[in-house]
């Protein structure tokens, strides 16, 4: 059901964004649709929904040939910063390269490493 919300919210920002390219409604609904996102379980969902978020926001402009004005470009910054902290996990730990090899020494004979 979680997914339901991040694709309604692209759907009607993207109906919204080439009826009326010139409203920020569209972009808000946008916007909406990227936090939404991160009601799913999966991390990579996040992502997605700002592809295409970016993608909603670019091709009325690619068509038009126009360039952006500076509140969309900051609408579009706005979107990847929200994607950016959705997806920062800090209790997640990098992997050292000390497990990294912990960790492939133990896998299948063929990811087997020596040295």
């Amino acid at each position: 059901m979680a997914i339901a919300a991040p694709i309604l919210f692209l759907a009607a920002g993207s109906w919204t964004g080439w009826t009326y390219p010139d409203q920020p409604l569209a972009l808000a609904l946008l916007l909406m649709a990227v936090l939404s996102s991160s009601l799913v379980d999966h991390r990579g969902w996040t992502l997605v929904v700002a592809c295409l978020a970016s993608f909603t926001l670019i091709l009325p402009l690619l068509v038009a040939q126009t360039w952006p004005h500076t509140s969309q470009a900051l609408w579009l910054g706005s979107l990847w910063l929200t994607a950016a902290f959705l997806n920062w996990d800090p209790r997640r730990s990098n992997l050292s390269v000390e497990e990294l090899k912990r960790a492939l020494h133990q896998g299948p004979t063929g990811l087997l490493i020596t040295e």
